[in-house]
Formats: C-alpha cells, structure tokens, sequence
C-alpha cells in the first residue's frame, strides 16, 4: 500500500511548490523516511529530511531531489522572490515579484512575462472634443493588456458642440491596438438625460476608438459607456 505524506506550507513561497510527497510519490518502492536530519546514506529509495532541513526524495534513478527540483524538473535553477522589492536581475528562471507588485516569470527564452494583468492606464489625450464623463457612477475611459495578451478597455465617454460620429475619439497606442490589422466592433450603451439605447464602437487598426453610429447625439449631455476586450498586437 502506497503511503503519501501530505506536507504543510506556512508561507506564500512554499505554497507555490505544494505537491503530495512520500516515500512512493513518483511509484517507486520506497524503504525509509528519516524526518529529522538524516544523512545521505540513511534512505536508498524514499524521503530525507536534510541535515540543513531540505526534504529529499532518493530514488535509485536520479539520486537525491530537493523539493525545488521536484518542483523543477528540468534542473533549470528557478528561484522565487515575492519580496515586492526584486527587479528581475538577481532572477535567471524562476518567479518574482516586482516592485510594482506585479508577479513575472522569467526563462532565458522568451524574458520576463508578467503573470498578473497590468494596472489600468487612464485615458489622457482626447481628439475630436471628446472627454471623460468624469462621474462617479462609471469608472474612467482606461485600458489594460491581461496576460493572455488581450485589451480590455472601458470607456465612459461625452461629446461637444465639435464631436460627431465616426471619428476619433482618442487613440490606443501601439501594443494596445487591435491584432492582425482587423478592426473589431462592439455594443455599448448611449445614455439620455432618462433614456438609454444602443450604440456601435469601433476600433481601427490604427488604434483610433470611434462611436460609429447611436440612437443618440454625441453632446455633453449624452455619456456613452462600455467595456470591451480583442485581442492586441503583440
């Protein structure tokens, strides 16, 4: 009968590498666990817990495997450091923690990715006459990038006695704008003084964002609002 010996993590860091772990963990007939700082010689197949207090899985295969390198079966040398303080540097593969909070994982192949979505970027340069409703019940016209390389933008957008339709509203820079040269249009809803309807948002390959056609006016006193997500150009 195989026998499993679940471990408990107390930290953020632990956690990340948490497995079921024993003295059959990878099917392998196992012959002793030494919990308290065993010496190499102690287990020839089965779990050690280290003179320095690492766990240590021994098989007759691959020799002795700390947790990290179960963890990491490549034997690429991860590290991790969820300080907040890190800058990638003193990481070659592994994860970290940034100082904007941020958790990113780093290879040698593709660089720094970042595994939680960006903060949202607010909106500054407006075209056209158009700003930012600016009230309290939408959030402010901003977009962000997720880690599956999709935009997502909100607008909550008002015109003037200058907008119209079909031109830009403001414009989302390069790496924000829409992929493969399409240009994506969505639903949002116009708001009246007391009425709501629909309208139609696009956006241009050029990054440009354009209410393309409303049951509205485009004035100060009409806001348009929406949240939509396409895919960005990488």
């Amino acid at each position: 009968m195989a026998l499993y010996i679940p471990l408990r993590f107390e930290t953020v860091e632990d956690s990340l590498f948490a497995r079921p772990i024993g003295p059959n963990a990878d099917g392998l007939q196992a012959n002793g666990f030494y919990p308290q700082n065993a010496s190499s010689v102690d287990a020839a197949v089965g779990v050690e817990r280290s003179a320095g207090g690492d766990l240590v899985l021994k098989d007759g295969v691959l020799g002795s495997r700390t947790l990290s390198q179960l963890a990491n079966p490549a034997g690429i040398g991860a590290s991790v450091n969820l300080s907040g303080t890190s800058t990638g540097s003193e990481v070659t593969t592994g994860v970290y923690r940034d100082a904007s909070g941020n958790l990113v994982f780093k290879d040698a192949v593709a660089g720094a990715r970042a595994l939680s979505g960006e903060a949202w970027i607010l909106v500054s340069v407006w075209a056209n006459g158009f700003s930012d409703w600016a009230g309290s019940e939408w959030n402010p016209t901003s977009y962000c990038k997720d880690v599956a390389g999709n935009v997502h933008l909100r607008i909550a957008v008002k015109g003037s006695a200058t907008s119209a339709m079909g031109v830009r509203i403001f414009q989302m820079p390069a790496g924000y704008r829409p992929a493969a040269a399409t240009c994506p249009l969505f639903a949002a809803v116009a708001y009246g003084f007391s009425w709501q309807n629909f309208a139609v948002v696009g956006i241009q390959p050029n990054g440009d964002v354009r209410i393309e056609s409303s049951a509205f006016a485009i004035t100060a006193g009409n806001c348009h609002v929406g949240y939509f997500v396409y895919r960005g150009e990488q």
